[in-house]
């Protein structure tokens, strides 16, 4: 058996100077390689030059929960005057349209905006890269019970093959005793859907809730219901899932009143905030396995330099390891930990709860 390649002693500013040139999905691969390297790549100024040297992009598509007819709003820290990359939309769809979910790689699954009381849904999904203008129709089989999440995993790149997860249930509200649930997977390998004999039977008082599904790796995770304590796990490759409980005091209600999970450095993570003050934690699932966790940062958000247009916000979503996605009631801020500084400020049409969906992606065509 051969001894495993020792990894080359480069100057820093070489192994700098090599990886601000790779491309994302080399960057992927890099990450597992070395400690040193995962931490490097997800800084934000890694992320800068990166952007700078690659054609690459990052930032948040984000969608109001109640005004459906409103076209997502997009907000990066790309320079927003001097690169057209950064006002990504999506005009290019025929027609209005929302986001059911996406991917970390850019890939959007997009239904056109339609009024509940309508009895006719949408017969396609529109799968579609933003910083290409790709778009291809798949079908919508019309659901036998509600959709009540839907979460999407990119797989492969050459050939591009992706899967599509979402959960129906009989009722849009849970009743007394268990909650039960179905799932349908599309793959695109066979452009089909199927549905599962397996029914996902959650905990009394367990649902799912308004925020969009977390992907790591291969995995989509979901904080059910801000009342318990439980993450829903599926796994998009093997098909399966699990439920499993957060420790203390993630699980005291009293102690965090404000609780989200997040991608965190390609971790499981939660932003919290502690009640009665404007102090937020973040916390990172370290091993998967044991699922253990440590509080990593703590910080008043009260105390940050920004925008006084809004009396409170809140914490959405990581960009980088060191700049974090900021919600007021109509603002939304990119604030950077490292430098003490806003990066970007953008209005937004409708304030109110909003679904974030992060976007790191390059200029490849997926469908060629």
């Amino acid at each position: 058996m051969e001894p495993p390649l020792a990894l080359p002693n480069l100057p820093p500013d070489i192994i700098l100077e090599i990886l601000t040139r790779t491309s994302l999905k080399g960057i992927g691969r890099f990450r597992l390689v070395s400690k040193d390297w995962n931490l490097i790549t997800y800084g934000s100024s890694f992320m800068h030059q990166h952007h700078q040297r690659t054609k690459t992009l990052s930032g948040f598509f984000m969608q109001s929960k109640s005004e459906t007819n409103l076209m997502p709003n997009f907000i990066s820290n790309n320079n927003l005057d001097t690169d057209s990359r950064s006002n990504l939309s999506l005009q290019f769809l025929p027609g209005r349209v929302r986001i059911e979910t996406a991917t970390k790689q850019g890939i959007l699954l997009c239904i056109d905006c339609y009024s509940k009381n309508r009895q006719k849904i949408p017969e396609y999904y529109y799968v579609c890269k933003p910083s290409t203008k790709e778009w291809c129709k798949i079908p919508n089989p019309k659901p036998r019970f509600n959709i009540i999440g839907t979460g999407m995993v990119v797989l492969g790149s050459k050939p591009f093959r992706y899967k599509i997860v979402r959960f129906l249930t009989p009722s849009a509200t849970p009743s007394i005793g268990n909650y039960h649930c179905r799932y349908e997977i599309f793959d695109s390998k066979t452009c089909m859907w199927r549905q599962l004999k397996d029914v996902i039977s959650l905990p009394q008082g367990n649902f799912f809730r308004f925020a969009s599904a977390v992907s790591v790796s291969d995995t989509l995770y979901w904080l059910l219901t801000n009342d318990n304590n439980n993450v829903l796990a599926f796994n998009v490759t093997t098909e399966s899932w699990r439920v499993f409980e957060l420790p203390f005091p993630l699980c005291n209600r009293k102690y965090f009143w404000f609780r989200k999970i997040v991608d965190y450095n390609g971790r499981l993570a939660m932003l919290c905030m502690i009640s009665r003050t404007s102090n937020m934690q973040l916390w990172v699932m370290e091993d998967l396995g044991t699922k253990v966790w440590s509080r990593r940062q703590t910080i008043s958000i009260n105390q940050l330099p920004l925008p006084k247009e809004e009396p409170y916000y809140f914490p959405h979503a990581f960009l980088s390891s060191d700049v974090l996605l900021l919600l007021g009631g109509h603002t939304a801020v990119l604030y950077n930990f490292e430098t003490f500084s806003c990066i970007v400020g953008k209005r937004l049409e409708c304030g109110g709860h909003q679904q974030i969906f992060p976007i790191f992606s390059d200029l490849d065509k997926f469908l060629t």
